[in-house]
């Protein structure tokens, strides 16, 4: 078993890479586990709500209000 984060960076990847990846490791019979994240585009909502975040070490502070953009972007 093969435990892969798609990260927010990642999920800009228009050339079919990732997808090609995963396809091939499927193929191949590997188990795989796809954790997603979404940090950039978190960023763009929170921007667009006019909401400031805060980091500590590279990692956002979230707030309850950070939070319900945070489930409204990444549902």
């Amino acid at each position: 078993m093969i435990v892969i984060k798609y990260g927010g960076h990642a999920m800009s990847d228009e050339n079919g890479n990732f997808a090609r990846a995963i396809s091939n490791a499927l193929e191949n019979g590997i188990t795989l586990v796809i954790v997603h994240g979404g940090g950039p585009q978190v960023d763009i909502a929170l921007q667009k709500d006019g909401i400031s975040t805060e980091l500590i070490g590279g990692f956002r502070v979230t707030t309850p209000e950070i939070y319900e953009v945070v489930e409204r972007v990444l549902s």
